[in-house]
């Protein structure tokens, strides 16, 4: 589904301005003469210009404006996988629905081909995280970019501060933004947390890919709901598609699933959930 106004980022994107406004502010401190400590520095306004600069990267050739995520839950236990996970009973079915469950394996098998056949600039399937450890080398990495290039927005606006980030270190901005809006999508608000979520992230390219092995990527079609929300189909280029291998029964759904099993040419198991409440 697309997420092109780009909330499901602002949590992860706004954390990560807050942490590095925060180091960057303490370089300045160090770096700056005594009388020049006391300048006025408006942290939004240099972090408003970074989420500026971060989402125009992405509307270049090489990227799309488009984000789309298909989420999923991961079970803890044998009894998850057996009767779900009460609070998505709860939220989003009233125990009426049905939970499909299917092999994490033949997800991945289904984006490599994907790969194979589109151009993406990300497509990958995650697990969510609901905070951020400071101590996980990727977030020290993009901390520390997102540092950097907030310094250069200092010294662009004050020059005579004697700023000066260190450029040899950063990665191009394409890659910096690229893995940003990764690790951004990837992150939600520890209130969520029960949720349990794995995310496909697709952010499919403008362009095709010309290359030589496996062959040309052709550009993934972007299809149109009647609300006009966005969306793409993955999997669509070869016969065959992945299915559940076992659906779960809502204790207050209707447990006859004869017209909906035949639809499948592997059929799943069927459990019919039962809760102590």
């Amino acid at each position: 589904m697309d997420v092109n106004d780009k909330t499901e980022l602002i949590y992860g994107l706004t954390e990560f301005n807050k942490k590095s406004l925060a180091k960057a502010w303490a370089q300045m401190q160090k770096r700056m003469r005594p009388e020049d400590r006391n300048v006025p520095f408006d942290p939004d306004d240099f972090g408003s210009k970074l989420a500026a600069q971060y989402r125009e990267m992405f509307s270049g050739l090489k990227a799309s404006e488009h984000l789309f995520v298909t989420s999923f839950a991961k079970h803890r236990n044998k009894d998850h996988e057996q009767r779900g996970i009460r609070k998505l009973w709860e939220l989003y079915t009233d125990n009426k629905g049905y939970c499909l469950q299917f092999d994490e394996a033949e997800i991945i098998e289904l984006l490599k081909k994907e790969r194979t056949q589109r151009n993406y600039a990300i497509l990958e399937l995650g697990e969510v995280r609901y905070q951020f450890d400071e101590n996980d080398p990727q977030t020290a990495r993009l901390l520390f970019e997102n540092e950097q290039r907030l310094l250069h927005e200092v010294r662009l606006a004050k020059p005579g501060l004697g700023l000066w980030p260190e450029y040899n270190k950063l990665m191009p901005f394409a890659e910096f933004a690229q893995r940003m809006m990764t690790y951004c999508a990837r992150h939600k608000d520890p209130y969520f947390e029960d949720e349990r979520e794995v995310r496909i992230l697709a952010v499919p390219a403008h362009e095709y890919d010309l290359r030589l092995l496996p062959g040309p990527a052709a550009r993934k079609e972007l299809k149109l709901r009647p609300d006009n929300k966005r969306y793409i189909e993955l999997g669509t280029d070869w016969p065959g598609a992945i299915e559940p291998v076992r659906i779960l029964v809502g204790s207050r759904a209707s447990p006859d699933l004869g017209d909906v099993l035949r639809l499948f040419n592997r059929k799943p198991e069927v459990l019919t959930t039962t809760f102590p409440v």
